[in-house]
């Protein structure tokens, strides 16, 4: 489907668009609030300023695609791929992200509040100052994430994996965190512990003073 033909279709009250192509499409500053985009690919495109609020990108693939400052609000992204995509101040509150992929994406001052991530993976991802105030993150592979000065405060990270994780003054204030995997072994047997290299804060220090092998 072209982007025209969509944005005209959008406008005439047309909100269903499943398995639409629109690959490396320039969808910027667009209002697509309510579509329904299931298992679309939108790898590559630019959704930058975009406001999505509840929109269905459920199963959809964003690979390698931009989202800077969009609006997503109570969107539908669960077991999307948004593996390297580009969120920087995206605002995805209260967003189904469960089983999604989010490796190697760049997070930075995204808004994650109340936000589902069960058994999403997020590997190598930069959440750097992220606000994950109340997200669910049960499961979810944390592996070498950077989570520098993210806002943690009340979120569930029960049996999440943390292997290689940088938390540097991350807010850990009510998390929840049992059965968390610091150490993690992967086939090779070979472990990357938990990276402490800036003072952490009180809570985190806290959470984290059980696991011995934590380097500071």
């Amino acid at each position: 489907m072209e982007t025209r033909q969509l944005l005209r279709d959008y406008l005439f009250g047309e909100r269903n668009f499943i398995w639409a192509d629109l690959r490396a499409a320039n969808l910027s500053e667009v209002n697509l609030a309510g579509a329904i985009l299931w298992r679309s690919d939108l790898s590559s495109a630019n959704l930058s300023l975009a406001i999505l609020h509840a929109t269905n990108l459920s199963e959809s693939t964003l690979l390698a695609t931009t989202l800077w400052r969009a609006d997503l609000t109570d969107a539908n992204l669960a077991e999307s791929n948004l593996s390297r995509a580009r969120l920087i101040r995206a605002n995805l509150r209260r967003v189904d992200l469960r089983r999604a992929n989010l490796s190697q994406s760049d997070m930075r001052l995204i808004n994650l509040q109340d936000s589902s991530l069960q058994g999403a993976h997020l590997l190598g991802a930069d959440l750097r100052y992220a606000d994950l105030q109340g997200a669910n993150l049960t499961g979810a592979n944390l592996c070498g994430v950077d989570m520098t000065g993210a806002n943690l405060t009340d979120a569930d990270l029960s049996a999440a994996t943390l292997t290689g994780a940088i938390l540097n003054r991350v807010d850990l204030s009510q998390a929840t965190l049992p059965d968390v995997d610091y150490l993690h072994r992967a086939a090779s047997k070979e472990t990357s512990p938990v990276r402490l290299t800036g003072a952490p804060t009180p809570e985190t220090a806290k959470v984290l003073e059980k696991t011995p092998s934590i380097s500071a």
